[in-house]
C-alpha cells in the first residue's frame, strides 16, 4: 500500500518491518484512507510521537503501548453500522453516529444487533463516507432495541 515510502524492509523475528518518517506515512494515509491515520495524528497531538519520527507502517498500531492505543479509543466517540448482506454484496446503514464506546458496545453485543442476513459493528466516528442513513437502536436502560424489528 505504501510502497513509495518504505525506507527500509527488515526481517526481524519472522516480522516484516516498513519504516518510514511519520509525515510521509500522514501523506500517504491520507491518499489511501487508512484509518490509522487518526491514531498517528492523536499520538502527534497529545505528543506520543514526533512528526519526523519512524513509523513502522507494517503495524501502525504496534508502534504504541496498549495503555496509549485504549486511551485513545476510550477518547473517540463511534458510528453503528447495520451490515446486512444482500445478494452478492453487503450494504451499510448507519444507525447511530457520535456515540461513546460503551454504548456502541452495548448496541453491537445485544441480540438486536444480529439477524439472518444483518449484524451491527462499530467503527470510530467518521471512519465510513459511503453509506445509506438507517433507524437508530434505541438504548432503554440496559435493554437495546432494534427499531426495524418493532
Amino acid at each position: 500500500m505504501l510502497s513509495n515510502t518504505i525506507n527500509c524492509l527488515l526481517e526481524r523475528g519472522g516480522k516484516l518491518l516498513a519504516k518510514t518518517k511519520v509525515e510521509t506515512y500522514l501523506k500517504e494515509a491520507e491518499t489511501y484512507n487508512d484509518p490509522d491515520r487518526f491514531l498517528v495524528k492523536w499520538a502527534i497531538k497529545n505528543n506520543y510521537i514526533a512528526i519526523d519520527d519512524e513509523i513502522d507502517i507494517a503495524n501502525v498500531r504496534g508502534n504504541f503501548d496498549k495503555e496509549i492505543i485504549s486511551e485513545y479509543l476510550n477518547q473517540q466517540t463511534y458510528d453503528v453500522f447495520l451490515f446486512s448482506k444482500g445478494g452478492a454484496r453487503y450494504s451499510k446503514r448507519l444507525c447511530n453516529d457520535n456515540i461513546p464506546l460503551e454504548e456502541a458496545k452495548k448496541i453491537c453485543q445485544s441480540d438486536a444487533s444480529k439477524g439472518a442476513n444483518y449484524m451491527a459493528g462499530f467503527v470510530i466516528h467518521g471512519t465510513y463516507s459511503n453509506y445509506k442513513q438507517g433507524e437508530p437502536f434505541i438504548i432503554d436502560n440496559d435493554k437495546v432495541i432494534n427499531p426495524v424489528e418493532n
